[in-house]
């Protein structure tokens, strides 16, 4: 298991993996550059009960968990958390590198997913243009 640091979202799993996965991405690629921060939509947890947008690191076939620092298999992690695999993009955002983690670096990130997002008001982070 991997330790990274903790952004505690207002409540769990409602846009903390952001900010956690541009972290570790910025300490993991100092030694792997190879590491790319994988945003796609996942499927209904115990924390979010709708389709939702989350943030991990993937290199190649192996996934890192940035919400709990542990390593997974691609097809294990996918098939674990419920993840559409077609709505992935894998990014290296050198945007980012000289940001600080906050919310304008994560709204850099979700611009570079490239697909239509919106923030609920409770802060989770949900795919499509939300309500008007």
């Amino acid at each position: 298991m991997i330790e990274f640091a903790r952004y505690v979202a207002t409540a769990p799993g409602l846009g903390g993996c952001f900010h956690q996965a541009i972290d570790a991405w910025g300490k993991l690629r100092v030694s792997d550059p190879g590491w790319r921060i994988a945003v796609g939509v996942m499927g209904p947890n115990p924390y979010n009960d709708h389709r939702h947008l989350h943030a991990w690191l993937e290199r190649g076939g192996v996934v890192v968990s940035t919400a709990s620092g542990k390593t997974y298999m691609r097809k294990e992690f996918y098939s674990l958390f419920d993840i559409e695999p077609q709505t992935v993009r894998l990014m290296n955002p050198r945007a980012l590198r000289n940001r600080p983690i906050n919310r304008e670096a994560v709204k850099v990130l979700l611009n570079l997913w490239g697909q239509p997002w919106h923030v609920t008001p409770e802060g989770g982070v949900m795919p499509g243009k939300g309500p008007r």
